[in-house]
């Protein structure tokens, strides 16, 4: 027959499981992020940018794995603010914003895309014009 553990144990207990479920959780997002970042590598040669975004982008123990994976290929991270991260209309907006200032722009006859695969998605080169409002972070490994 199991004992209960004492309360104050009890918490202690808890918080350490928890602290050792968010390491395990944080590794295995790494070793998810390496493999796809390789394989996007093999089929498309070397990544211009990691971009996140929703849930996941505000997740502050997520980008931090992010940013040190980005860093170890050698290629930046870009996360809007964390603050816009859990709001989908929010995160529309930003993703309105930088298509704007790119130019980019579509008319009222554009069909709704629930899913929009990337490749139909126009390619653009360079840094984010929306950069000011700090939606880039760059781990520099320090």
């Amino acid at each position: 027959m199991l004992h209960p553990l004492p309360e104050r144990l009890g918490a202690e207990v808890d918080r350490l499981g928890a602290a050792v479920l968010r390491i395990v959780l944080a590794g295995q997002v790494a070793d998810r992020l390496r493999s796809g970042m390789q394989m996007f590598r093999s089929a498309h040669g070397a990544p211009s940018a990691l971009v996140a975004a929703g849930g996941v982008a505000a997740n502050q123990a997520i980008r931090d794995v992010m940013a040190r994976v980005a860093f170890e290929v050698d290629t930046t991270l870009v996360v809007p603010p964390a603050e816009l991260c859990t709001d989908n209309g929010a995160m529309i907006a930003w993703a309105g914003a930088e298509r704007l200032a790119l130019g980019l722009t579509d008319g009222l006859d554009s069909p709704p895309h629930a899913r929009w695969p990337l490749s139909e998605v126009t390619a653009v080169s360079g840094p984010s014009p929306v950069r000011s409002a700090g939606p880039v972070h760059q781990d520099t490994g320090t």
